[in-house]
């Protein structure tokens, strides 16, 4: 390796540009090769990270919210999708709430919960179409309800779907109390 002294009037451009091509062990073309590789998994990593993080703080979220259904504090305040949306909100500081889908659905007993009686059409909604009533049914005293939401989390690159990003879901199903 050459050597150079470190005189103040050799730090300008000229001379690092003269001291790097001077360099033969080729230090900057490996390093030139092997940025971009790097980078993109370190990006990926840190991209999957978040995704993994905010579907566990969605799944948190909804058990924290579906709590409030469960002992019927929804149900006898008469506040419906709105209020559990604001109790999903309260417990959310990643989500931007208006764009999470919500479904609830009720069942007599956990037995009559197939899954064909899952109504897909909550999540297959456009960006300003109304979700239908028939998407929020909480249920009454004593029943089986099933709850799932749903958030469309934006993934910053990916190969397949540039930009799209990927879906969230959280389910949480349980016995209502009686209230």
């Amino acid at each position: 390796m050459l050597w150079f002294p470190n005189n103040s009037r050799d730090r300008t451009p000229r001379h690092l540009l003269a001291r790097y091509a001077a360099d033969d062990r080729g230090e900057v073309v490996e390093f030139a090769l092997l940025a971009l590789p790097f980078f993109a998994l370190l990006f990926a990593i840190i991209q999957v990270s978040l995704a993994m993080f905010a579907s566990q703080a969605l799944q948190s979220t909804v058990s924290k919210a579906s709590r409030q259904i469960m002992t019927g504090q929804i149900q006898t305040a008469g506040t419906g999708v709105a209020g559990f949306r604001a109790a999903l909100c309260a417990n959310s500081f990643l989500f931007d709430c208006e764009k999470l889908m919500i479904q609830v659905q009720s069942f007599a007993d956990f037995s009559a919960a197939t899954p064909t009686d899952i109504n897909n059409e909550c999540f297959d909604l456009e960006e300003d179409e109304e979700a239908p009533a028939s998407c929020f049914s909480p249920g009454g005293s004593s029943q089986v309800t099933l709850v799932r939401v749903s958030y469309k989390w934006p993934l910053g690159v990916t190969l397949e779907d540039f930009g799209k990003g990927t879906t969230l879901v959280a389910m949480s199903a349980f016995h209502n109390e009686p209230y």
